[in-house]
Formats: C-alpha cells, structure tokens, sequence
C-alpha cells in the first residue's frame, strides 16, 4: 500500500497517516491524565484560585510569547523532526515531576516551571502537528482525517478520564504524570516511523521567486479578496491554492528582519480571510469563557460539591464518549445544518451545557446528574466544531502558510485564555466559584453569537466530507 496521500484511498489504509494517528492518540492519553493529575497535585499542596491561575498562566504565557515566532519557524523546517524533538523533550520535563516526588522537592513553583516549559514544546508541536496533516492527505480528505484523529482522541480521553483518578488515587499524581511522559516517547517512535517525505519547496525557490510571482510581503495577502459563490455565499476551496502571494519562508534567510516579515504575514492572510477573521473572534470568546470558568472548575466541584477524584474521573469519562460520538457525527451535522450554521449553534450549545455545572448543588445524586449532563452537551458540541473549524481553516490555507496561519490563531487564543485566567484569579474569591462558571458559559455563549454575525454564518456546507 503507497503512503502517498490519494484520496481514493481510505485513510485507515493510509500507513503514515495511521501512525500519526497511533501516536498521536497514545500521547492524547496520556495528557489528558496529567490535566487532571496536575491540579489535583496543586490542589494537595494548598492551592487556592489565585495559585491555580498562577499555574494557568504559566502554560498560557510562554506559548503567547513564542507563539508567532513558532509559527515562522515551523513554516521553514520539515514538520516530522519538530514533532519527534517536541515530544522527547515534553517526555523529560514530565518526568521531573516524579522525580521530584521521590526526592522531596515537589512544590508549586517546581509545578509552575514545568508547566511553562512544557506549554513551550506543546506549541510548537501544536502548529508543526496542524501544518503536517495537509502534507500527509489530500486537501479532501482533512475533514475525514480531523474527524478520525478527533474521534481516537475522544477514546483517549474517555480512557483517561475513566482511569485517571483512580491512578491518582492508587499511585499518586506524580506517578500518574510519569504515564504521560512514556506516551510522549510512544509517540515520537510512531512519527519516527513516517516514510512519506515532506516537499520542501521553500528553501529552494526563495524569497526571489515569491516577488517574481508578486508575492512581496504586504501586497497580495493583505488585499486577496476572497472568491464568492451563489447566493453571496463564501467559496470553502481554498482562495490560497491558485493563489500568488507567500509561497514559502526565505531559504537561508535568518535574519531578525526577514523573521518578522514572515510573522507579519501570518498575521496579515488571517486578518485578510474574512473566514479566518470570524473563526479568530470567536475562537477568542470562547478560549477566555473556558478558561475564566476552567480556572475554578476543578476546585469547585472537589470543594464545594465534595466529588473526590475517582467519581470525577468516571464523570469526565462520559465527556470522552459524548466526543467520540461528536467526532463520528461531525460530517453529518455540518453537511445537515451548513458548515457556518452548525459552527455558530454549536458554540451556543455547548454554553448551555456549561451553565449545568454551576447549577449543580452538591455531590448527591442531582448534582452527580448535571455533572453527566454537561459532558453530554457540551462535549460533543466542542468536538464538532473543533473538527469544523480546524479543517475550514486548514482548507483555506497554502501549505506554506499553515505554521503561521495556525500560530496566529493559537497566540491570539492563548492571549484570551491568559486574560480568563488572570480574571478568574483576581474575581474567583471575590464574586464566588459559582458566578465565576456563569461567567465562562456566558463568554461561550457570546462566541457563537459573534459567528451568527459574522461572514461564517452564511458559509456553504463543506463538500470534503469523510
């Protein structure tokens, strides 16, 4: 079987594709066991809102620091080696954790560390991880590769959330985190076994031929117009694909300048695909509204409503079914309800599910219920349009572009998860745990209402479909 990308193949047949898709679950999983191991950990050693923000921030910072700069420097390199360094390096600081533990050293400034450093590789193997699945299957088949990658992630984390709080409870957090740096090494060996190489056409035409195409920087990405189709609709092919603007990052080009220039034009193809301009303010509501209400969640529901670690585990778990059931429905809701129809009422969706928890009244049976009841709803609406928006955004993008493309929604979504933190840390004691989660479901809900208004509302359905 070639591990070319055609699309007449199915991609569970697709050797390369399955092992970024193995790997990438196994790593999921693992993850997701440190998300809640670590404020479990911080939690354990004293910590109050403000701590917890504290520790927000410090994965939200660095990856809003470096995040454009990781973009530019994505977009120069072959993706497969930053996946495979990003992953044995997330491996090593994990495993400091446990370390720690046996050494009697633990502490929340070692937590708070770790988490930066982490957040670091996890951004650059987020954007190489986005700007590599276009080189591996065709542009018609994104929708079925996120769909697949969404869907085993889903297992992951109804696996994950099923077992983690019992591994806390049997084993501690620090042991349990130890079981996400091992997947990290799991995964660098499956994207080590990718065969497929990467077309690196960059570094040999240059920044010369991008002018000879009149691709100078500040020209055509900023004034493409982008192409409608019947009844005012937006064209979902891709704008870029014909289109003459920045092909590729300067070959040998190091330069402070010339880096910049090539940030400055991620950042000015987003701001000119009216799309990506929705996509981007809605992203943004919606990453402060999780954040600011994700900040107080877990001490919340441990605190004020007494659910310990291992019915909290069982609980999420059901989060991972109702997104694996997401993930396999995403291609018929879009196709049903219209990609930008199903993008913006989702968003008001998974709101009303957020407003559950704070509703919920203690660890008895109603509050258990409501508990459930946000997984169901919410879930599976954030997977949906997570799949959605990330192959529109993937489709509408060059493949030169994509490091940068996806940088910059990342580090504008990493700006507003800094701020719902830094507000969930200031407000969190002052207006109540409770107000505080009112507060995130209500900036959920003000991002599906910026889609209804925006250009993606009348978008067609998408025609990639699995």
């Amino acid at each position: 079987m070639p591990t070319s990308p055609a699309a007449s193949y199915p991609l569970w047949r697709h050797r390369d594709f399955v092992r970024l898709w193995a790997g990438q679950t196994i790593s999921v999983y693992g993850s997701l066991v440190t998300r809640l191991a670590l404020p479990w950990l911080a939690i354990g050693l004293g910590a109050r809102p403000a701590q917890l923000a504290l520790l927000a921030a410090a994965e939200l910072v660095p990856a809003f620091l470096v995040g454009l700069a990781a973009g530019a420097w994505v977009d120069r390199l072959a993706k497969r080696p930053v996946l495979i360094a990003c992953d044995l390096l997330r491996a090593a600081l994990l495993a400091v954790v446990p370390v720690a533990a046996l050494g009697g050293w633990l502490s929340l400034p070692l937590l708070v560390a770790v988490q930066a450093a982490s957040a670091v590789a996890t951004i650059c193997f987020d954007v190489a991880y986005e700007a590599y699945l276009p080189t591996l299957v065709s542009r018609a088949q994104l929708l079925e590769g996120n769909s697949k990658l969404t869907a085993s992630a889903a297992v992951a984390e109804f696996s994950a959330f099923g077992s983690a709080g019992w591994l806390v409870a049997r084993f501690t957090a620090p042991w349990a985190m130890a079981l996400d740096a091992l997947s990290f090494l799991v995964s660098a060996l499956f994207v080590l076994a990718i065969r497929a190489r990467e077309g690196l056409g960059g570094p040999q035409r240059g920044i010369a031929q991008r002018r000879a195409q009149g691709g100078v920087p500040g020209s055509d990405v900023a004034t493409a117009a982008e192409p409608q189709g019947p009844s005012g609709h937006l064209d979902l092919e891709p704008t870029p694909l014909g289109h003459p603007g920045p092909a590729e990052p300067a070959a040998g080009r190091l330069g402070w300048r010339v880096f910049a220039t090539e940030v400055a034009e991620g950042l000015r193809f987003v701001a000119a695909q009216q799309a990506l301009r929705g996509l981007a303010a809605a992203g943004m509501l919606l990453a402060f509204g999780f954040r600011f209400g994700g900040t107080v969640w877990m001490l919340f529901v441990t605190q004020d409503l007494g659910v310990d670690t291992g019915r909290q585990g069982m609980v999420y778990a059901v989060g991972g079914l109702s997104s694996l059931a997401g993930a396999l429905l995403a291609s018929r809701v879009t196709a049903r309800l219209g990609l930008g129809r199903a993008l913006a009422w989702l968003l008001v969706i998974a709101a009303f599910g957020q407003t559950l928890i704070p509703l919920a009244p203690s660890a008895a049976a109603l509050g258990i219920a409501l508990m459930v009841a946000q997984q169901l709803i919410t879930d599976p609406a954030i997977t949906i349009y997570e799949v959605a928006a990330v192959s529109l955004r993937q489709r509408l993008t060059p493949d030169a572009l994509l490091g940068r493309m996806n940088a910059s929604l990342r580090t504008l979504n990493f700006a507003a998860s800094l701020a719902g933190a830094a507000a969930a840390g200031l407000l969190g004691d002052v207006i109540g745990l409770r107000a505080t989660l009112l507060g995130g479901a209500a900036a959920v809900l003000a991002a599906g209402l910026s889609l209804r208004l925006s250009p993606v509302y009348r978008l067609r359905e998408e025609t990639a479909a699995a």
